[in-house]
């Protein structure tokens, strides 16, 4: 902390740094807590956008997007496996207000498969699964697919 604190004294324009509140965790259930939380919220903020149907808008979208959301599950596998958790992936698709009951709930579906079969292509060992459709509750309003993570011991 120190170290830091003399560092960051050096930026200029920086006068003083207060230190006083800063907690480094040793603890390896508090290190594994904040692993599991910085790969969640990365997972979370990753999505695939569709145009029109079940078709990414960009090839290198449809790579970039799911290479990124590999690595953030491999992360949430390790800190699972370090905290004793088994790890299932659960995608889910998401449209916007576009369309009838019928044709978005057929969209969602079809794009949580896509992504789930792209996911899993690369992680064959990994239980990921396409979300069932009862409903897109996610609040996005968007043409997305995403994923998430769930944990059991």
């Amino acid at each position: 902390v120190e170290r830091l604190r003399q560092r960051l004294i050096a930026v200029p324009g920086v006068t003083a740094v207060d230190a006083s509140t800063v907690t480094v965790a040793t603890d390896p259930r508090q290190l594994a807590d904040a692993a599991l939380a910085a790969a969640r919220r990365e997972l979370d903020g990753l999505a695939v956008q569709f145009g029109e149907a079940d078709t990414p808008l960009s090839d290198d979208l449809a790579r970039a997007t799911p290479a990124a959301m590999l690595a953030a599950i491999d992360s949430l596998v390790t800190a699972g496996e370090a905290a004793g958790l088994r790890v299932r992936v659960t995608t889910r698709g998401h449209n916007d207000e576009t369309g009838s009951v019928a044709a978005n709930r057929r969209v969602r579906e079809q794009r949580a498969r896509w992504l789930a079969e792209r996911l899993a292509a690369e992680r064959p060992a990994l239980d990921i699964t396409a979300a069932p459709d009862d409903a897109d509750t996610s609040g996005r309003d968007e043409r997305s697919a995403t994923a998430h993570v769930d944990f059991a011991p």
